[in-house]
This record gives C-alpha cells, sequence and structure tokens, in this order.
C-alpha cells in the first residue's frame, strides 16, 4: 500500500520506529516507576540530529517545524515517538517549538549561546516566556541524587513550568524579556 510519503519522509519514520522499538520501549517503564525524565532517548535524538529539527537550515538545523522548508517530518517524529514513550515525544516537542522561536526570533549571539548546550551535549530548552518580568533566569543544576533550582522558581512560589520534562542535565528556562 502507498503510504503518500516521499521515499525521504519514509526512510525518517523506518529509523524512529527502529529506535523507539529497540531503545525508548524497553527504558520507558523505568522512566515511569522512577519518575525520571528520559535523559536516554534525548540523547539518542540528540545523536539522531532530531534536536535541531525546528532549527532552520541556513543555521545548521533540519529546516522542520511549522515554519521551515518541510514541516511533516517534525510531526511525524512527535506522533513516532508517543508510540513508544509520551513523555519523549512531548520533551522532543517542547524543545523543538523552542528551537523554532530560536530560529526565527534571535540574534546571531543568542542562537549561538542558547543552542551551544543543544548542539554540544543534547541539553533541551524546555521553553520561554513562564517567568514573571524581571526575574531572574531559573537555571536546573544536577546534584547528588536530584536536582537544585536557582532563580525566579526559588523566590517566587507562582512560576509557571510549561512542561513536565525536568531533565537534571542542562534544562534551563529562560524568560521572554531576556531576548
Amino acid at each position: 500500500m502507498d503510504s503518500g510519503l516521499s521515499k525521504e519522509h519514509q526512510q525518517l519514520v523506518e529509523r524512529v520506529d527502529e529506535l523507539v522499538r529497540e531503545r525508548f520501549v524497553p527504558r520507558a517503564a523505568r522512566y515511569d516507576e522512577r519518575y525520571e525524565a528520559p535523559w536516554e532517548d534525548i540523547q539518542d535524538l540528540h545523536k539522531e540530529g532530531w534536536l535541531l529539527s525546528n532549527l532552520r537550515k541556513e543555521y545548521g538545523g533540519l529546516g522542520y517545524g511549522t515554519d521551515g522548508d518541510d514541516p511533516l517530518p517534525f510531526f511525524r517524529l512527535i506522533e513516532r515517538l508517543a508510540r513508544g514513550n509520551p513523555s519523549t515525544a512531548h520533551c522532543f516537542q517542547v524543545h523543538n517549538n523552542t528551537v523554532q522561536m530560536i530560529s526565527g526570533m534571535a540574534t546571531p549571539e543568542q542562537r549561538e549561546r542558547w543552542l551551544e548546550p543543544t548542539i554540544e551535549r543534547g541539553a533541551l530548552l524546555v521553553g520561554v516566556g513562564g517567568e514573571p518580568p524581571g526575574a531572574p533566569p531559573t537555571t536546573v543544576y544536577p546534584v547528588e541524587g536530584s536536582f537544585r533550582v536557582r532563580g525566579a522558581s526559588t523566590t517566587r512560589p507562582t512560576r509557571r513550568w510549561p512542561n513536565g520534562c525536568g531533565s537534571r542535565r542542562g534544562s534551563r528556562m529562560r524568560r521572554a524579556g531576556s531576548w
């Protein structure tokens, strides 16, 4: 049966399905049982280059996303990732929607500063605009067996987290005012 997908799209679906089947599904229950972010899944996404899915091609990304050259692969990735671990799909989509905002609105210096941790080590960007104006940015730091939060969320209990992907390894929040 013809799926209506291009050969390139079909190859992407096959690759993500393979990764989900072989790596994500076997880890999903452990993440759920331990209330952990799917960090190993995120690192696998990083190795595939998919953490830059919504970064414009001119900046070194894949050019997916709603303002990219080809938005379909972004939505297919979310769909296929969610079949193996919805938490991974959620982290992926929130991160890449933030990457898309950075791609379209940031200065070259801001793009370099905010995307370097993703490019170098697969750090997630978990949103923008979640902190009150004038508040310091919130940063999550790993500590033995847990994590420490510094910034607005520790001084203002009205903090609004935009997603549930509280990774202890490089997740950070930036307020819109810091753009």
